[in-house]
């Protein structure tokens, strides 16, 4: 059913001359009696390989007795030769089966030839089975009226080559049997081989269209002129009035190989559905706009877990997956706002103000500000929130999704830019030297860190090595042998009693002892010691070097302030400058990128169309206010256009709480008064995330990228489109009911 087979004949088997009886079913139905259309559709038989090994009979008897009834080995069955298997047909012909409608397994085209004559011969009504090499048998199968199901002579899904090459010739050669059969009016009906699934059919029939059979024909092959061949056309196989209401409802045409069943119908309940089960999301439109200028026409985009899986003109398709049509549609990337304060609402819903540099406005967005949730089902899935206000720099953007239940997540670069204001200034040098002021003071911060950083480093080397010194010290002195205790000196023996004390001032004279030596003189230590063999390790710091104390520098006062200007002026990230003039744009390009070489894009700049090669030379980015059209001289100009044409890195930001909503009608007003629809779609996708540095997940359409997309009913600025869908790494949001 999951199919599409709602009819099948059942075969008792292949694999001896005669098989057994078949019968014709449907696979649902309320009960036996319902579901069978034929009890008996006649013989199965075989005269080909099929047939030449059959197995081993066995006949046990009812009451095994060793003596009497003992068990026998099992016997070859008979007969196993193209001979034997066509005298044993003769004979059950002629044993009164004649007039019974007999299907008969052949291959080769000699046991086509034989099942032929056997059926004129017998006078019976016979289909021919298998019709492997049908090609070579062409004329005589037309004499011969007989019809053929011909089996798929491959499995599909694998490899099917035999040992030998002519029979893996004929194989390979039956591929285009069916195609033909069909050129020689030799009615067929297509099944797969033995070695395939029902499952198959609908692959089958595809495949023989690959192999040259029309496609009505393929079709025809498994419906109707199957019903034909089992006998049962006038219940099942066509879409008549009277007929059964078995029914399959399929994802595209027939002949397509990805085609597969949606829905099954049979006696005209649903019996089997296709469910979306899956992760994967397959969207198929009449145009995929990729986002860098390329469509494809029709396109597939197929997404699950977040991410784009594949995208082109056709896609996998894996089991369960659900199914987006728009015959008439498109897909597009999710549109940036690369400029905006989405996020950021303050009292009474108006934007937030200045929320300085100390921290980046990305630890102020609430995940449920009423802007975001506009913005998504307006088509924009990611939007810069920049701080506003009214000071000289108004703090760190960042770069958020504005879906999601995560709201750490949906950040993208929580300090994708310093917001400084240049923009509506009477005093422009007044303006640039406040700008410059607050630069110096935060370069003197950074430079008080990275010194900080540098003596510490020192220092903790000079710590490192100083303690190493002294722990050497303590062993040394800690393995110097201590000295031996002095042994008691011998008392001095008192003078005897008896023996006359020595009169005073006068001294007693030792005894002389004979055979004393002189005693020796211990020998003289030599001046200088040798020289001490060189050794391979490095001479040891001399201590007095590391003697000297030194003091541990201090940190800087930390000023969070002035930390926000860091990542700016070391390039990590970029400046955007409010600036719309060309006196502001030159002032901006001069200070920023001139003095203080800093990655530079400009905000709002309407005249920087007239200052190409300044912005050029500083390799700067410009994003366009949302004005599509203004007028000089009386003379209408298209902005956005006129921005496109100079070949800079542009995109489009409204400089609005909710205004992003709106972006998409800005630029359909610019496409309808002749801005190209291509540039028009980049600067919002694709040219946008480069410029914001966001390339390797958003902007364009490819495997492995953040699946944000649009879709449209029509073409993305077609005046009748409207947005049917919209997707947030892979979530779908609600649409703006309004």
């Amino acid at each position: 059913l999951a199919a599409g087979v709602t009819t099948v004949f059942l075969s008792p088997g292949s694999s001896r001359v005669v098989s057994g009886r078949g019968a014709v079913v449907k696979t649902a139905g309320a009960s036996r009696e319902t579901r069978t259309l034929r009890a008996d559709a006649g013989l199965v038989a075989g005269i080909g390989e099929s047939v030449l090994s059959p197995p081993p009979l066995n006949e046990p008897p009812i009451e095994p007795d060793a003596t009497t009834a003992p068990l026998q080995p099992w016997r070859r069955q008979f007969p196993v030769t193209r001979a034997g298997s066509l005298m044993l047909l003769r004979q059950l012909f002629d044993g009164g089966r004649v007039g019974t409608e007999i299907r008969i397994g052949a291959d080769s085209a000699g046991d086509l030839e034989a099942a032929m004559a056997l059926a004129k011969e017998r006078g019976v009504r016979a289909v021919l089975v298998g019709g492997r090499d049908a090609n070579a048998v062409l004329p005589a199968l037309k004499q011969s009226g007989l019809p053929v199901v011909l089996t798929w002579p491959l499995a599909p899904g694998r490899v099917n080559a035999a040992m030998d090459v002519e029979v893996s010739k004929s194989m390979l050669a039956a591929r285009r049997n069916a195609a033909l059969l069909s050129e020689a009016g030799v009615p067929f009906a297509l099944a797969p081989g033995a070695e395939a699934s029902l499952a198959d059919l609908l692959f089958v029939a595809a495949s023989a269209a690959r192999e040259g059979l029309a496609v009505d024909k393929a079709v025809a092959a498994v419906t109707s002129q199957a019903a034909t061949i089992l006998g049962v056309a006038d219940r099942v196989g066509s879409l008549e009035p009277g007929r059964d209401a078995d029914l399959v409802l399929l994802s595209g045409p027939p002949a397509d190989p990805r085609t597969f069943v949606l829905t099954t119908v049979v006696d005209g309940s649903v019996v089997w559905e296709r469910k979306g089960t899956g992760r994967t999301v397959v969207v198929r439109a009449a145009q995929v706009h990729i986002g860098d200028g390329r469509v494809l026409a029709p396109g597939e985009v197929a997404f699950e877990n977040g991410k784009v899986v594949e995208v082109g003109p056709a896609v996998g398709v894996p089991p369960g997956a659900r199914f987006i049509d728009l015959p008439g549609g498109s897909v597009v990337p999710g549109l940036i706002d690369a400029f905006s304060h989405a996020g950021l609402a303050g009292e009474g819903g108006r934007p937030a103000g200045d929320l300085s540099t100390a921290v980046t406005v990305a630890k102020g967005l609430s995940g449920s500000d009423p802007s975001f949730a506009l913005l998504a089902s307006h088509g924009v899935t990611t939007a810069l929130a920049a701080p506003s206000g009214g000071g000289r720099v108004n703090g760190r953007a960042c770069l958020v999704k504005t879906a999601g239940d995560d709201m750490t997540k949906r950040v993208i670069d929580d300090d994708a830019a310093l917001v400084v204001r240049l923009r509506g200034d009477r005093d422009i040098a007044a303006a640039v030297k406040e700008l410059d002021d607050l630069l110096k003071k935060a370069k003197e911060y950074r430079d008080s860190l990275d010194k900080y950083e540098k003596d510490k480093k020192e220092y903790d080397v000079w710590r490192k090595a100083k303690d190493e010194e002294d722990a050497k010290k303590k062993a040394a002195e800690a393995a110097k042998p201590k000295e031996e205790p002095k042994k008691d000196e011998p008392k001095k023996e008192e003078p005897k009693k008896d023996e006359p004390k020595p009169e005073a001032g006068k001294e007693e004279k030792p005894p002389e002892k004979k055979d004393e030596k002189p005693a020796e003189k211990p020998p003289e230590k030599p001046a200088d010691k040798p020289p001490e063999k060189p050794t391979d390790k490095p001479a040891e710091k001399p201590v007095e070097k590391l003697a000297e104390d030194k003091e541990e520098p201090k940190k800087p006062k930390v000023d969070e302030t002035l930390a926000g200007y860091i990542p700016a002026l070391s390039r990590k990230a970029p400046v955007f400058v409010q600036a719309r003039t060309v006196e502001e744009i030159r002032a901006a390009l001069t200070l920023l990128d001139g003095e203080w070489k800093m990655r530079v894009v400009l905000v709002g700049a309407d005249d920087a169309r007239r200052m190409t090669a300044a912005i050029e030379k500083a390799k700067a980015g410009v994003i366009a206010s949302a004005v599509a059209m203004t007028e000089e001289k009386g003379r209408p100009v298209n902005l956005l256009r006129e921005l496109s044409m100079t070949g800079l890195p542009a995109a489009i930001g409204s400089d609005s709480w909710l205004g992003g909503a709106e972006l998409r009608d800005v630029l359909a007003y610019a496409v309808a008064r002749g801005f190209s629809p291509s540039a028009a779609l980049r600067m919002a996708t694709g040219d946008a995330a480069k410029l914001l540095g966001a390339e390797a997940r958003i902007g364009t359409i490819a495997a492995g990228k953040d699946a944000d997309l649009v879709l449209f009913t029509g073409e993305p600025f077609g005046p009748a489109s409207r947005i049917s869908a919209v997707f947030v790494d892979g979530e779908e949001v609600p649409l703006d009911a309004k």
